[in-house]
């Protein structure tokens, strides 16, 4: 394929995902608080934002973040694995691990990725014995869909709340196979 080719072809998907409404792309939007946004000149209640109890714009959040970067800086630099990580993290995950009755936490930076560290570490665990099968709902995020793909371990999806099969797909699983189940 010709550089022009390909041009063509990515210039005529674009054009398909505008005249289907799918076209997406970002747009500078000034925040006024935790639930509204500017755009255009324009106030909007922000519903689609994940930051459902205010805390970036919550005071006490705000001094503590202060207060870390003063002490420890803007970041560490690279992942914790390779030059470790500081006590304020060490200490958070202690005081989840607390709060929750577990032996230990680990925090990650978002959904996505703690989506990710899960069913890497359910389908690598898995692996020796059997190994792990995914089982889908429909609905899932997309992000375990993701993870999912990236593990290279099998999965099925099933209809949303699909129960019967569900079953039917458990009943047919491989005994010694990990089926994993995810809503």
């Amino acid at each position: 394929m010709t550089p022009g080719e390909w041009e063509a072809d990515v210039g005529g998907e674009l054009d398909r995902a505008k005249t289907a409404n799918h076209y997406r792309q970002r747009r500078v939007l000034r925040v006024v608080d935790a639930a509204h946004v500017e755009l255009d000149g324009r106030t909007y209640v922000n519903f689609s934002s994940n930051n459902y109890l205010g805390l970036t714009h919550h005071q006490r959040v705000i001094e503590a973040v202060r207060e870390a970067a003063a002490a420890d800086g803007a970041g560490s630099g690279a992942a914790g694995l390779i030059t470790g990580y500081g006590p304020r993290h060490a200490s958070a995950e202690q005081s989840v691990a607390r709060w929750k009755g577990v032996e230990a936490a680990l925090l990650l930076p978002s959904g996505y990725q703690a989506n990710h560290a899960a069913v890497q570490t359910l389908a690598t665990t898995a692996a020796p014995c059997g190994g792990a099968r995914f089982l889908l709902d429909k609905l899932v995020h997309a992000s375990l869909i993701d993870a999912v793909r990236a593990s290279g371990a099998p999965f099925r999806v099933f209809p949303h709340n699909g129960l019967g099969k569900l079953r039917r797909l458990l009943n047919e699983a491989d005994p010694k196979q990990l089926q994993v189940v995810m809503t």
